[in-house]
């Protein structure tokens, strides 16, 4: 009985061990190692050790140090475990770099120094964005298109706004790449011109935003924002040496460890000097430089986005008191997008003009500051004018010449991608606000262009942007208002847009050549007018042929000067719908379809011919 119970009690303890044995080789083959340790994509690890390090920081400010050490350790070990091998294969100098900044918040906690541990974070965080910015390259080198597209997660925008929208160009390019669309090399070029762009324009935010913190006297901030800038510079480091030499390099790094220490140790005076350092060594600097007709892009929505920041800040301010805070609100938005747009251009216009080029740039500040201090709306506009006024002298003649429907088209389409954004968040309020702005800039940048002699097409894009010309076919604001959804808005939207390519085209094609052959075919008519005036006294004929002649100089030289009148805005525009001429026999005889032009015309025919009639009477007497 002892023997059969010991059997018993043994057998039930074998199938426990080789079914744990079994279940332990299960968890190997499906749940390696690596992978229980990998358990976050790399920009949730990223948002977790960002978030853990602020979390030490504000546990350091409370004067809690050993959480905040703690905190620091688990920082590290989440990225130990999900980014440091990728890093490290790509960058050891990133990796060491990191690994300092996290070592050197560690002896801050141990002094209590907050703001030294505020800005090691932050050069951390950038550091780690640097990280996944080369992960992202030798990933598409060797045509790793999953690695490069999960590390491309891991990265900043630019600053988003009802202007200006975070650029989506690296990630459209890697879904071309994935396709077999392009190759390794075109693809590298696109994602390093989007993330470095990106990285100015931030770095160029973080010192506005250093500057705003010393002027308010926030230690902390100070340090924050001056990490940013360190960290954002060390991205954009290499396409710096390239451009401008090691010698200048080590220089540019030895300002930023100024720009560094001041902070620390809200040092006011050397912070303001090391800015201003920075800042002067960075204006010829692109690291990815904008091809021309961008600039010129860049250059209108300066003027555009200036005049409207003091328009809103002028409807939003009444004698030194906000009343309407939205509009005040839009005025910041609207100078962030211009100042963005400068940066943007700053090395070409600097190359044309330094001190104009600092006058700028100090007045795009200086108008900040009087938004902030919510001065006299009469001194906004005065600086945004004095802005413009700089800006005009400012700009190569290329630049002028591009600044016409290209342009204006670049900026409708902000708001118009604005409007498109907002149905896909359901705030349909914002997106009619923004189609509203959308259909003004249209109205004045692109129709009162065409209207004065193409009003059928002027009044379909009118129709499209409001109620459509049939209840089956309702127009931008009616879809707005019956809340469709995106996709059909997206489809208005690119009706609009084709419409819009078409007028740009005209616009583009018309004046010039046309008014020369207008010009040569009065100056002929004029020749043979004045060659055979003996002739006309003595034929009826001929004298048929000179009045002719001398309606046809009447009607082109009446009709140029009304349509250029209506084109300047200085003469009302009343559309005779129906009668179109052919484009180019339009422009050729000058007939627009506009009671303005047609009348004074039709009067012209009528007194050549009365005049005709008389003349021809007094020569029988």
């Amino acid at each position: 009985m002892m023997v059969a119970k010991v059997k018993r009690s043994v057998i039930p303890l074998r199938l426990f061990w080789a079914g744990g044995f079994l279940l332990s080789l299960i968890v190997a083959v499906c749940y390696p190692v690596g992978a229980q340790e990998q358990k976050q994509s790399p920009w949730a690890a990223a948002q977790s050790v960002h978030d853990t390090l602020f979390a030490a920081q504000k546990a350091l400010i409370t004067n809690a140090p050993t959480t905040a050490l703690s905190a620091i350790e688990s920082a590290r070990q989440t990225y130990q475990s999900n980014l440091q091998a990728s890093i490290v294969a790509v960058s050891p100098q990133i990796d060491a770099l990191i690994a300092q900044g996290l070592d050197g918040m560690v002896a801050a906690t141990n002094v209590g120094n907050v703001s030294l541990f505020a800005s090691l974070r932050n050069q951390t965080h950038t550091r780690i964005l640097n990280g996944a910015y080369w992960v992202v390259i030798k990933a598409v080198e060797r045509s790793d298109v999953e690695t490069a597209r999960m590390w491309l997660l891991l990265r900043e925008y630019r600053t988003t706004t009802r202007f200006l929208r975070p650029d989506a160009d690296a990630t459209m390019e890697l879904k071309t790449f994935s396709e077999g669309n392009s190759s390794p090399l075109e693809t590298i070029g696109v994602i390093k011109a989007d993330l470095l762009d990106t990285y100015q324009a931030q770095l160029s935010k973080a010192m506005a935003d250093t500057d705003v913190a010393a002027q308010n006297n926030f230690p902390t901030k100070l340090a924050e924002q001056a990490g940013l800038v360190a960290g954002y510079f060390e991205i954009l480091a290499p396409a710096y040496e390239e451009q401008n030499g090691v010698d200048a390099f080590a220089s540019m790094g030895a300002l930023y460890n100024d720009l560094l220490t001041a902070a620390v140790n809200n040092n006011r005076a050397a912070l303001e000097q090391s800015l201003t350092n920075i800042r002067t060594a960075m204006r010829t600097f692109r690291a990815a430089p904008l091809p021309g007709p961008e600039q010129a892009v860049r250059a209108q929505q300066i003027d555009h986005f200036i005049g409207l920041a003091a328009i809103e800040y002028g409807l939003g301010v009444r004698d030194g008191k906000i009343v309407l805070d939205f509009e005040v609100q839009e005025a910041r938005a609207s100078l962030l997008a211009a100042t963005t747009a400068f940066t943007d251009i700053e090395n070409i216009l600097y190359a044309r003009g330094a001190d104009l080029t600092e006058q700028i740039e100090k007045l795009l500040r200086q108008m900040d500051t009087q938004i902030r201090n919510v001065d006299e709306p009469s001194t906004v506009s005065a600086t945004a004018a004095q802005i413009k006024d700089a800006l005009a002298i400012l700009l190569p003649a290329e630049f002028i010449q591009r600044l016409n429907s290209t342009s204006n088209l670049d900026v409708i389409n902000t708001f118009l991608s604005q409007m498109q954004l907002a149905v896909e968040a359901g705030e349909y309020v914002a997106a009619e606000s923004a189609r509203a702005q959308a259909y003004q800039l249209t109205d004045a940048r692109l129709l009162q262009g065409i209207r004065g002699y193409l009003p059928d097409l002027a009044r379909q894009v009118e129709l499209l942007f409001w109620q459509g010309e049939q209840s089956s076919d309702p127009g931008l604001a009616a879809q707005l208002a019956s809340r469709v959804d995106a996709s059909t808005i997206s489809a208005k939207v690119q009706q609009i847009h084709g419409m819009l390519s078409k007028i740009e085209l005209m616009l583009e094609v018309n004046p010039t050549g046309h008014k020369a052959l207008i010009v040569a075919l009065v100056a002929l008519i004029a020749a043979i007018v004045t060659a055979i005036p003996k002739l006309w006294r003595r034929s009826g004929p001929l004298s048929i042929l000179r009045a002719v002649l001398i309606a046809i100089v009447g009607v082109i030289g009446v009709g140029v000067l009304v349509r250029d009148m209506q084109i300047a805005g200085t003469l009302p525009i009343t559309p005779v719908y129906g009668l179109n001429l052919p484009l180019p026999l339009a422009e050729l005889t000058a007939i627009f379809p506009t009671l303005q032009g047609m009348l004074p015309q039709l009067v012209v025919i009528i007194l050549v011919y009365l005049a005709s009639i008389i003349s021809t009477r007094l020569s029988r007497t």
